[in-house]
């Protein structure tokens, strides 16, 4: 039993000065690089609430289920420039120029959109989004996923949320959780040639799991910069040029489309949690409980909530993708 201890303690102390080791060195060679992407990299948090993932183009939905497809985009309007050079003639007493003799010169960068004219369906369907051409049953699941959201999943949050009351208690759960799921994020790294983020992954799981006291504190991220790379099966996909097929709710896991359909298995294979029983769901109540009143927030602010969500997970992928 002692043998054992004393194995234990020096391969932890070994783990530990390990971890730190990585981090100053990593934090020492690429300081420089790290700070010129802390600016940018707060630019891609916060475009859609937790459910939709955190990222976009702003969108009008439409009220109506038949012609959604066509409805369900907003379209900038800009002002068209005026022509700054008139003659002396043609202004009035105060020095304007008539409307009816003002010159609108427009060019191929002005965007001037009439909802009303003959040519406005052409110009929304130059906005990109995803086909949808099984939207009853993706409405049908979605109507499902809604329902069971507020009579299953909610209530147990609640009630969690209030035996677990302290919120920091909480987020140190979800960092655990984020920790231990880090194969998932490396091996997707390395598959899509970015050897940087699967370094950064590495070195944060050394350090978190050592310093951070297995993933419950983030030293990582606070001390050293160093932020995860988000990376999936789907995304690698993507990369490596795969459309993303048509839009797919599926129950219990909401938005998907064909391309992160087919990467979830080998997703759900990468992360550790899954091999452990009830983690998984335990995992899902405690993200939950952190995220209270932004889906129905969500629900309350769009005038079809199914577009809503429908666009912005669409968006927050491709956006990923593109990164």
């Amino acid at each position: 039993m002692d043998k054992h201890f004393i194995i234990l303690t020096k391969l932890f102390l070994i783990l530990y000065f390990t971890g730190i080791t990585c981090g100053v060195c990593y934090r020492l060679t690429y300081a420089e690089t790290l700070e010129n992407c802390n600016d940018n990299a707060s630019l891609t948090t916060a475009s859609v609430s937790v459910m939709l993932f955190d990222n976009q183009t702003s969108h009008v939905p439409s009220t109506s289920n038949n012609n959604a497809d066509t409805q369900d985009n907003a379209t900038v309007f800009q002002q068209p420039r005026l022509s700054e050079k008139y003659s002396d003639n043609r202004t009035d007493k105060t020095g304007a120029v008539p409307v009816e003799e003002q010159d609108f010169d427009f060019t191929e960068d002005d965007v001037f959109f009439d909802p009303f004219a003959d040519n406005a369906t052409d110009a929304a369907a130059q906005l990109e989004t995803i086909p949808d051409p099984i939207q009853k049953y993706n409405r049908a699941m979605f109507v499902f996923n809604d329902k069971l959201y507020f009579w299953a999943l909610k209530p147990v949050a609640i009630g969690y949320k209030f035996i677990v009351w302290p919120e920091a208690v909480r987020k140190s759960i979800k960092r655990f959780c984020h920790n231990v799921a880090m194969p998932k994020r490396f091996v997707n790294c390395l598959l899509q040639a970015k050897f940087k983020g699967a370094g950064v992954e590495l070195t944060r799981f050394v350090t978190n799991t050592t310093i951070g006291i297995a993933g419950f504190f983030d030293p990582a991220k606070r001390f050293f910069h160093l932020r995860p790379y988000e990376e999936d099966t789907g995304q690698t996909l993507g990369v490596y040029g795969m459309g993303p097929g048509f839009y797919f709710v599926w129950p219990f896991f909401n938005a998907s489309s064909g391309r992160d359909t087919l990467g979830m298995p080998f997703d759900i294979l990468l992360d550790p949690l899954t091999y452990l029983p009830g983690l998984s769901q335990f995992r899902l109540i405690n993200n939950t409980s952190l995220t209270l009143g932004e889906y129905e927030d969500l629900k309350a602010a769009a005038l079809d909530p199914y577009i809503a969500i429908r666009n912005a997970y669409f968006q927050y992928r491709e956006s990923a993708i593109k990164k």
